[in-house]
This record gives C-alpha cells, structure tokens and sequence, in this order.
C-alpha cells in the first residue's frame, strides 16, 4: 500500500524532482529530456555537466593576433546527444550498448576571462560540437570557442580570440539505469 501511494503521480513528480537535486548536488549530471521509440527501440538523452575552472590560464591559438595569455574563470557546460541503438546487452554496461551515439557541444558562455597582459575583459562564446561512436566510457573532448572582448566601444574594436580545450568526459549508467556523463578538464 506505502509502495503504491508512494509512486502515485503527484508523488512520483516530487521523488524524481528530489532525485534530480540530490544528483545535481552530487555533482552527477540528470538527464534533460529522455525519448524513445518503441517501434524502432532507439532511446535519445540529453544530459550535461559542468566543469568549473578558477584563474586557468590559457594562450589563445593560432592564428589569433592575441598574443597575451588570458586567466579564465566560471563554468564551462558540456552538454551530450546520447543516441542509444537497439543493440544485444554486452557487458562491461549492460545500460549502454556498443554502438551509442554521443554528440558534446561546449557551451562556454559563463567563462570570463582577463589579459594578463593589458587587462581586457572577455566573456566565452559557444564552442564546437564532436560526435563520438561509443567504444569506450572514456572520450577525450577537443572544443574550441571564442573568447570576445567585452568593450565593444573601443576604436579600433578589440580582436575575437580563438582558444581550444580539451575534456575528459566520461560515461556513465546512474543507479537507476540512466546514461549520464561527467568530465574534467584534460592538462597537457
């Protein structure tokens, strides 16, 4: 009886809403939207993470005029497409099957950033997109985006600055079975 009023409906949303917060807490990424077709077996789940960084600094790459490095702080937001084909269950996952589809899109815009040399402020753009067939639950995530000068006024404006990172992501079946994803920041 517990059991059953338990799962009813309103309190079915509540637990899944308290589930999601403890993971997010946990550091744990929650699923974002979930859909599955039933006639052809294919799941899709989006999902992200963050990483946050704290006075990383970083030289932009070429063929950028910038030639100081820049101290970048705030969070970085991968975001990851999981594409899950109708596939035998093989271990070592049994929740995600050879063959899954993963796309990660960086999302860098609550980056700021300071020239260490002259002291211009930048704020992070959107990054790049790379897709990945899984084969393992490890992915080294190479993105690149823009970081754009916050005074607009200056004459002559000040230049757009290409910087790259890369990621380490890893995937993952939480306990109750659904794919997610952590990552860190890969230092060379």
């Amino acid at each position: 009886m517990f059991p059953q009023k338990l799962l009813s409906g309103r309190h079915l949303l509540w637990m899944l809403s308290l589930v999601a917060m403890l993971l997010q807490l946990a550091g744990a990424s929650p699923v974002m939207a979930a859909t599955c077709d039933r006639t052809s077996m294919i799941c899709e789940i989006d999902t992200q993470t963050t990483v946050s960084v704290s006075n990383l600094n970083i030289a932009c790459t070429p063929p950028s005029p910038i030639t100081q490095e820049i101290q970048l702080t705030g969070d970085f937001v991968i975001r990851a497409h999981i594409v899950l084909l109708p596939s035998p269950v093989t271990p070592p996952s049994p929740i995600i099957p050879g063959g899954t589809i993963v796309t990660l899109h960086l999302d860098a815009t609550r980056i700021s950033g300071v020239g260490l040399t002259d002291g211009t402020l930048y704020q992070g753009s959107q990054g790049t997109d790379q897709n990945f067939v899984f084969a393992s639950s490890t992915m080294v995530f190479n993105s690149a985006f823009e970081l754009v000068p916050y005074q607009p006024t200056e004459t002559p404006p000040s230049l757009v600055s290409p910087a790259q990172l890369a990621f380490q992501v890893q995937l993952y079946a939480t306990e109750l079975g659904i794919p997610a994803i952590s990552a860190s920041l890969n230092t060379p």
